[in-house]
């Protein structure tokens, strides 16, 4: 979520490689609420009703299913619906990587799509909306384009802009 952690390898998009391999459970949550809050600290978001709900055998985390509604400025929500994979490392800790990924952005009222990204129906790709026919637009997207949560939201907020 926050392009922060140094000595991390970039993709050919710019972003950071870490951002979708495996990374300490603990550390994703502290990362992610802590840029949830700065993103409402910048009046990007209005309310964050993303929920991690979590799948156990007995007291062993199986997979994390991150999901809910964001929503910010200009009638823009966000739908996301993320599957975190779990794997123990050898102290123990539990780290998390996204194995399937819905982003969904649109204007709320008319429900008109803004943009999405996703890989619950195939490969990852991204489907983007023409202002202001609403024409789709469908590029398929490798893992290490994919943006982390928090770039889509300053994405979609910057696409909404173009939108009446």
């Amino acid at each position: 979520m926050v392009n922060e952690i140094p000595d991390s390898q970039r993709s050919g998009g710019g972003r950071q490689r870490w951002s979708h391999d495996w990374f300490s459970y603990d550390s994703y949550l502290t990362i992610h609420n802590s840029y949830m809050r700065r993103l409402e600290n910048e009046g990007l978001v209005i309310a964050d009703r993303v929920s991690f709900r979590e799948t156990r055998n007995g007291d062993i985390l199986e997979r994390v299913n991150v999901e809910g509604s964001i929503f910010c400025v200009s009638d823009l929500v966000i739908v996301v619906d993320k599957w975190l994979a779990l794997h123990r490392d050898e102290n123990r800790r539990d780290l998390v990587k996204g194995y399937s990924y819905s982003y969904h952005a649109y204007i709320r009222g008319s429900r008109q799509p803004v943009v999405r990204y996703d890989s619950t129906h195939g490969p990852i790709h991204r489907h983007d909306f023409e202002p202001p026919s609403g024409i789709e637009t469908i590029t398929d997207v490798d893992l290490l384009d994919l943006p982390t949560l928090g770039d889509f939201i300053r994405d979609a907020i910057d696409l909404r802009a173009k939108w009446p």
